[in-house]
């Protein structure tokens, strides 16, 4: 499912499920926007090879941004998915992922502009995930922190027993 669409739930599905999700919370003044689609990546070729020919010699198939190929094209989906939605919430915001797990935009430099779109424009939010794993140092860092801030806790709370213990003692003994 790294796609936007599988054999067993093709493109119009989607499509039809952006415009109800819209239809349906158009007027809800917590919903502001729309994720069109979590986290693109790759699917296995043979997975793909089912839904279309031609893909040979590569272990997977990988969503690709501005190539203007209809079954792998994200900017081109993005651009089709964000119609439908505005179709019945036409105020919405439009989240737009990245490529590779929603980790990469760089193709927006030289193509795949949702945000041009004349339909579209100033409604398209591009939105990237990063995770700590992602820089190691940082992840060490973060799993350090972690442990020096457990490390505290609990010199913490042998304080407040210590305090406990000893007003305990007070009390007893007045």
């Amino acid at each position: 499912e790294g796609l936007w669409y599988t054999s067993e739930y093709p493109e119009k599905a989607w499509l039809d499920s952006l415009n109800s999700l819209a239809a349906r919370y158009r007027n809800n003044p917590y919903v502001v926007g729309y994720d069109l689609r979590n986290e693109l990546r790759g699917v296995p070729a043979n997975q793909f090879q089912t839904l279309h020919s031609g893909l040979r010699g590569s272990r997977y198939a990988y969503p690709e941004w501005g190539s203007n190929r209809t079954d792998l094209d994200w900017a081109s989906a993005a651009v089709r998915g964000a119609l439908a939605v505005t179709k019945n919430d036409p105020q919405a915001l439009l989240m737009v992922e990245g490529l590779k797990f929603g980790t990469d935009l760089s193709a927006l430099r030289t193509g795949g502009r949702v945000h041009e779109h004349p339909d579209l424009r100033g409604r398209v939010v591009y939105e990237v995930h990063d995770y700590t794993w992602y820089h190691p140092w940082e992840f060490m860092h973060a799993w350090y922190l972690h442990w020096i801030c457990i490390g505290w806790l609990l010199c913490l709370i042998r304080e407040i027993w210590y305090c406990i213990r000893k007003a305990t003692k007070i009390i007893d003994t007045a």
